[in-house]
């Protein structure tokens, strides 16, 4: 039996899920009189013809078919699939897919991702009061709701953290969440990291990971280079022990790995500003994460 042809109203909830899931966004546009989508990061474009979806990728396209699948199961089964509103930034510029031959609707393997996009997609303001910080103000818990949402940060897996001190309210986000970000996006082409020391010459040198010679070398900062598949040079950052080290007691225990990590998650944050602009990691605002 030939599977349902598919309704533009679900083609549209499918496509925002997806940007959901992997923190990206659409543009819509027109290509003689029909209606296509332009992804971004990527430029990936997507339409619905004759109740089908074309995509000039075929992971997307597999993604899109999984999602719509897990819609109609959840319908079913009375189960509500609560997809999040996503703006629509400027008309896009539209690609032409290629020809190519498309896998049957039926064959797709459902996929349980979409599960953790739409409990991002679902929290409300209440949830950040009484679970993640409750003496944060509306405001403030708002603030964090639209960050972990835009960004597609999940508080209740550790990803973001909403921290009231000295009156006021810092939103932190993981280190790991800035690895997985990076590792979703299409251009990311790998990354280096390590320490800066000064050795027993002064000479300065750059070293892989976290090991030194603490008799021989001293920890003065540290480094990271980020690569991209569409950029020419890498995006590097080398930051500096003093300006960053703080009596706690990770910074007491475990100098090297921190110094390290503000290194890696700066490059990151520049390297994909689009993903990671307005997020921080805790020893970047210089506060302790809750426990």
């Amino acid at each position: 039996m030939a599977a349902r042809p598919i309704e533009p109203e679900e083609f549209q909830k499918a496509l925002e899920l997806f940007c959901v899931g992997t923190g990206r966004a659409y543009s819509e546009g027109e290509d003689q009189g029909k209606k296509r989508f332009l992804l971004s990061p990527g430029g990936e474009a997507v339409c619905l013809e004759d109740g089908k979806i074309i995509s000039s990728s075929q992971d997307i396209y597999e993604k899109l078919c999984e999602t719509i699948m897990d819609m109609r199961a959840a319908t079913q089964t009375s189960r509500p699939v609560i997809a999040p509103k996503t703006a629509t930034s400027r008309p896009a510029r539209v690609i032409t897919p290629p020809n190519q031959e498309k896998p049957r609707f039926g064959a797709i393997t459902r996929s349980p991702a979409t599960v953790r996009d739409i409990q991002v997609a679902e929290m409300t303001l209440d949830d950040i009061k009484e679970f993640i910080c409750p003496s944060a103000t509306d405001q403030e818990a708002m603030m964090f709701l639209r960050l972990c949402q835009a960004r597609n940060l999940n508080p209740f897996t550790r990803e973001a953290y909403l921290v009231k001190y000295g009156g006021r309210a810092a939103i932190i986000v993981g280190k790991e969440a800035f690895t997985r970000k990076a590792e979703l996006n299409p251009q990311f082409d790998g990354f280096s990291a390590g320490i800066i020391v000064k050795n027993e010459n002064g000479k300065l040198e750059d070293l892989q990971g976290t090991f030194y010679d603490e008799s021989t070398q001293k920890l003065v900062g540290g480094w990271a280079e980020v690569r991209r598949k569409d950029r020419n040079i890498s995006f590097v950052s080398r930051v500096s022990m003093k300006e960053f080290e703080k009596d706690q007691p990770m910074w007491r225990s475990m100098p090297a790995t921190m110094i390290r990590k503000i290194a890696l998650v700066s490059a990151l944050r520049e390297a994909f500003p689009s993903d990671l602009s307005g997020c921080y990691t805790s020893d970047e605002l210089g506060v302790e994460e809750a426990d």
